[in-house]
């Protein structure tokens, strides 16, 4: 029941795209959000440090399999707006954006069933529920950061 909880709750959509400007920028950016996470995690799941050492390498190790299918989602989520939003339409370029979104929903789903597996293995039960009920909370307030930082005159309910 456990398991099904973790793929379940794991299973986010993928992030907003970076933050535009220089590529440096974008990499400061993604440096702040790690250790943002790394110091809530850390916090909500009652990491010790030898248990910290062991989960936030195979998190991350998870995060960069993860992070090139986000970007891809996001591109082709760009192409399937802008070419829904053409005068006409190209039903095969629609059809063919959507089919590659489901296979890299697939690789994505895979990827977070093994890493999900794989943190099982360090933290306790009681730590894995609290991931659980903890990451997706987290990740959405660091995007909320981000968002409001790259545009600070958003209203609070599209935050």
């Amino acid at each position: 029941m456990l398991a099904l909880l973790l793929v379940l709750l794991f299973q986010q959509p993928p992030p907003p795209p970076g933050p535009p400007g220089n590529p440096q920028m974008r990499k400061q950016v993604g440096e702040r959000i790690r250790v943002m996470r790394i110091a809530r995690l850390t916090e909500a799941l009652q990491l010790d440090e030898a248990t910290a050492q062991r989960f936030f390498p195979l998190l991350n190790k998870y995060d960069q399999k993860l992070q090139p299918i986000h970007q891809m989602q996001a591109d082709l989520t760009r192409q399937l707006a802008q070419e829904t939003q053409a005068p006409r339409p190209n039903e095969q370029k629609i059809n063919a954006a959507i089919e590659e979104l489901l296979r890299l929903r697939q690789q994505a789903q895979a990827i977070e069933l093994e890493r999900i597996r794989e943190v099982r293995k360090v933290l306790t039960p009681v730590q894995q529920a609290r991931l659980v009920l903890a990451l997706p909370q987290i990740e959405r307030q660091l995007w909320r950061q981000v968002r409001r930082a790259m545009n600070p005159n958003l209203p609070p309910e599209e935050d």
